[in-house]
């Protein structure tokens, strides 16, 4: 079944980076986490993170999302009225702020954005597969399921900045500079993490052979991704410092790592339940080292995850939660 979903096809980083270099420890049992979750919104969280996409983002005050049937919605990060932006987007890959408009991407729409209050829904055509999204200054950056990563902004075509193998995933934004996974093909799944650098040309590998690299992010000097895992190699949280160096496994053993986000002391990232993962998890890894804290667990646990500084925020099939970091 898993070979079946990756054949169709986190999130991006969020609050400012710190500048600490300690060492993760690689432990893999996740300590026990207290903290008392909030239901912002009685909601099934949509967006496929497991292609390195995300239906969530928090941004300028509120949380942002698509919900099972391909609403667009958004809520204040301390709760409150609930309100559709735009209705009926399908199957939603991605969603993120930027450029003071909210973006997404579908499988029925391709590429679209609107205002916050979804006034004017604009379709930026060209991309076949649009899929993960990174906020820039001026719009997005996306990758492509067929292949390629694209910049796009308001009210321009999208601009192919980097071409690439099938199964483009996650991608992050970093002074100018973009990483991005690429999950591989069958049957190996195995691909690397790419780097185009600021104004150079063409893309150099940042990681080499990883095992289904799926959702990228940005935070406190380091890349961070999720790897799902293949069938001879199990899924991880993994870094390597922006200016290069030898990767890290963060946290081992973690099949079906799919969506990522980071906030504060915290890079979080969520499990699939599906085929050989029994369980759906959300897990949040201390950046200055130490035992990653299991924040949720269940069957419905969707992929897509968000963070800001204080809190860390996700979805199952019935609510988006709220949780204060640890």
């Amino acid at each position: 079944m898993r070979k079946i979903l990756a054949l169709m096809f986190a999130v991006a980083a969020c609050g400012p980076p710190d500048d600490t270099d300690a060492q993760p420890d690689t432990d893999t049992g996740p300590d026990p986490y207290d903290g008392e979750p909030v239901a912002l919104a009685t909601t099934a969280l949509g967006g496929a993170a497991m292609f390195g996409g995300g239906g969530l983002v928090v941004a300028d005050g509120f949380v942002v999302w698509s919900d099972a049937r391909g609403d667009i919605l958004r809520v204040p990060i301390d709760g409150g009225e609930v309100t559709t932006v735009v209705a009926g987007q399908g199957n939603v890959f991605a969603v993120t702020v930027s450029a003071e408009r909210i973006w997404w991407t579908s499988m029925a729409g391709g590429l679209l954005s609107t205002d916050f209050d979804g006034a004017e829904v604009v379709e930026h055509g060209g991309i076949s597969g649009p899929n993960a999204l990174a906020a820039t200054d001026e719009g997005v950056v996306t990758t492509a399921m067929a292949g390629g990563v694209y910049a796009v902004s308001a009210r321009s075509a999208p601009e192919l900045i980097s071409r690439d193998d099938p199964w483009s995933a996650g991608v992050a934004v970093a002074g100018g500079d973009i990483y991005w996974a690429n999950q591989g093909e069958f049957p190996d799944w195995e691909g690397p993490i790419w780097k185009l650098a600021d104004g150079e040309s063409p893309r150099v590998a940042f990681a080499e052979a990883q095992s289904s690299p799926t959702g990228v992010a940005v935070h406190a000097g380091y890349v961070w991704w999720t790897n799902r895992g293949t069938t001879s190699t199990p899924g991880n949280l993994s870094r390597a410092p922006l200016a290069g160096g030898a990767v890290e496994v963060v946290a081992a053993e973690q099949a079906g790592a799919a969506g990522i986000a980071a906030g504060g002391d915290y890079v979080c990232w969520t499990n699939e339940s599906m085929d050989d993962v029994p369980s759906g998890a959300v897990r949040c890894a201390p950046v200055a080292g130490g035992d990653p804290v299991e924040i949720a667990t269940g069957d419905t646990v969707a992929s897509a995850v968000a963070c800001d500084e204080e809190a860390v925020y996700w979805g199952d099939g019935t609510n988006l939660w709220r949780s204060v970091l640890p």
